[in-house]
């Protein structure tokens, strides 16, 4: 962001670049969302356009953005999880011969995507230190006041599949199973000594 956010209140009156849900987690946190595609983002800071995005580290340098912000606050308890599958027909996975659906249930395919993303952040994050910006950490007790005010999103998102024609319980399964992969590889971090460019603090580079 152009302006730094220690607290929820700070981002009252801030519009910050974020689509689809994470737009009502931003409207939820108070600020206001605003529309813009990724390329446009840098123009977008640099008119000030908008004040900052809820987006990875890995735009710090991708996107060039760390030379048109001054502030990262790491709200990594509250922000944007992206969940990414590979599917397949069934139909199609059925033709597979057993030996080949053996290696594609064997593949780590979860650990290889993490690793890549988790280099690209990391490198994102570097290249906003060595270009001057504030990293700002939320205490404890602010983060939760984050997860209380988000709460809601989820309640809307599942409400939204339903009406949708979606089932209930297989969407409340699908957002607990994201939540407990991120419990699970946050333990992992933490087991194996592995840094993320944000998180927890004991996995987290500084």
């Amino acid at each position: 962001a152009t302006k730094p956010v220690y607290k929820m209140e700070d981002l009252k009156g801030m519009t910050i670049r974020s689509l689809g849900y994470v737009a009502e987690l931003v409207s939820a946190l108070g600020g206001t969302p605003r529309s813009i595609p990724m390329p446009e983002a840098y123009e977008a800071l640099q008119k000030k356009v908008i004040d900052g995005l809820m987006i990875p580290m890995e735009t710090l340098r991708a996107f060039r953005l760390a030379e048109v912000t001054k502030y990262v606050t790491e709200s990594w308890a509250t922000g944007q999880v992206d969940v990414f599958y590979l599917v397949m027909n069934k139909d199609s996975w059925n033709k597979l011969s057993p030996d080949i659906q053996k290696v594609f249930n064997e593949y780590p395919f979860e650990e290889k995507f993490a690793a890549m993303w988790n280099e690209i952040d990391i490198d994102g994050k570097n290249y906003g230190k060595e270009k001057g910006l504030q990293f700002i950490e939320l205490p404890s007790a602010e983060i939760a006041r984050w997860k209380k005010a988000v709460e809601p999103v989820l309640d809307t998102y599942v409400k939204k599949m339903v009406a949708s024609g979606y089932n209930e319980k297989e969407t409340r399964e699908l957002i607990n199973f994201a939540k407990m992969r991120i419990e699970y590889w946050t333990k992992k971090q933490k087991e194996l000594g592995i840094k993320s460019s944000t998180g927890p603090a004991e996995v987290r580079v500084k």
